[in-house]
């Protein structure tokens, strides 16, 4: 054999630096396809954990109720965060019935009243403030905070809190380009600038499609609503909705990589990948008549700075569209048992938290919530 025969027969037998490249990507995806596979049809993430609440009634006798989660039947803390200001202004309750095939989301208002949690001192007393809180006074662990959060919701509202995961604004801007864009009814005009949160928003009115950042504009944008923080969060409801119809659609082998990448390097979450695939599986196999929105009952008065919980309809609310417990509600003796949605030496806050007649709540379907819900405009906006 001469020289240029061996040369070539070596080549032949090796890999190019390329090529090496291109089969290590097979490779990872063929494992990566069979992961998902048995994932989906092997299993379902945990049900949780039994939990036990406890409280004092005003005899000093102690109350308990244990919760026993049902099996597929999961609640998800969802959390979108602006880096710069370190605030949680999406703030959402996710429960995926993989039984029923239905999503229920219940969405916390940012300027929702909370009185402090045990470990961090509140600033505002604004539960958007909540993860901040904690992650500046404890050592700057994201996960520590965000599991902080959960933990604090899941005490209070005595619901079995399975996973939780925050979202930085500009993974979610990224997505929203990697699908195409979201087609969505914009129902006024949205004009606004803050140079120092770096957000401008020129949005016109009527049926478009919202490329990433107009969409961020779109679930921020407050300004000209008469409700204020009240309808950025019904605005936020008919983006979901949209979002994921597009979602639906436009998922493929495609681009799901690409989507996969971009929420893994903006999303800080407990879950596991393989529940993470569960999830996902059970969200596409959900339709939009599927779908129920709600806003935490409450209620703000003029002139008030906070959001605050009517308790008797946050907890009707809890147990519509939350409740995992497969041995019936929650009870009213445990439920925010530390008073953490309530201020008893403030009548302004105490009057509503315990209010009987102040709260008018309107639940959408994910199918008709762009023609029910309206979102009142300040005068000249």
């Amino acid at each position: 054999m001469d020289n240029y025969t061996r040369a070539n027969s070596r080549r032949r037998g090796r890999m190019s630096k390329g090529q090496k490249l291109a089969f290590g990507a097979v490779v990872v995806l063929y494992t990566v396809i069979l992961s998902v596979v048995s994932f989906v049809f092997l299993g379902r993430p945990s049900a949780g954990m039994r939990e036990t609440y406890t409280a004092t009634d005003e005899n000093g006798n102690t109350i308990t109720q244990t919760v026993t989660p049902e099996d597929g039947e999961y609640n998800i803390l969802v959390l979108g965060m602006d880096k710069e200001a370190m605030l949680t202004d999406v703030m959402m309750l996710v429960h995926i019935s993989d039984n029923a095939h239905k999503i229920n989301v219940i969405q916390i208002p940012r300027d929702t009243y909370i009185s402090g949690a045990p470990g961090i001192t509140s600033r505002t007393h604004k539960i958007n403030e909540l993860y901040a809180d904690y992650y500046n006074s404890h050592g700057y662990d994201s996960k520590a905070a965000i599991e902080f959060v959960k933990e604090t919701l899941r005490k209070s509202l005595c619901v079995t809190i399975h996973e939780a995961a925050l979202m930085d604004l500009s993974g979610f801007v990224n997505i929203v380009d990697i699908i195409g864009g979201v087609p969505i009814d914009v129902p006024a005009a949205m004009n606004y600038t803050d140079g120092a949160q770096n957000l401008y928003i020129n949005i016109p009115a009527g049926r478009q499609v919202l490329d990433g950042k107009n969409a961020e504009g779109f679930v921020r944008y407050r300004d000209g609503y008469a409700q204020g923080d009240m309808g950025r969060v019904n605005a936020q409801k008919l983006f979901l909705t949209a979002f994921f119809e597009r979602l639906k659609s436009t998922v493929s082998v495609s681009n799901v990589t690409d989507i996969a990448g971009e929420i893994l390097k903006n999303l800080e979450t407990d879950m596991s990948v393989g529940d993470m695939v569960l999830y996902a599986r059970m969200l596409l196999n959900c339709d939009l008549s599927g779908i129920k929105l709600r806003t935490m009952p409450g209620f703000t008065e003029a002139g008030m700075n906070h959001y605050v919980l009517n308790r008797a309809e946050a907890l009707r609310a809890v147990n519509e569209d939350l409740n995992t417990n497969k041995d019936g509600d929650i009870s009213g003796a445990v439920f925010d048992s530390a008073q953490l949605f309530n201020n008893s030496g403030d009548p302004s806050i105490s009057g509503i938290y315990y209010g009987s007649d102040i709260y008018d709540e309107k639940i959408y379907g994910g199918d008709t919530v762009g023609g029910e819900i309206n979102i009142p405009r300040k005068k000249g906006k």
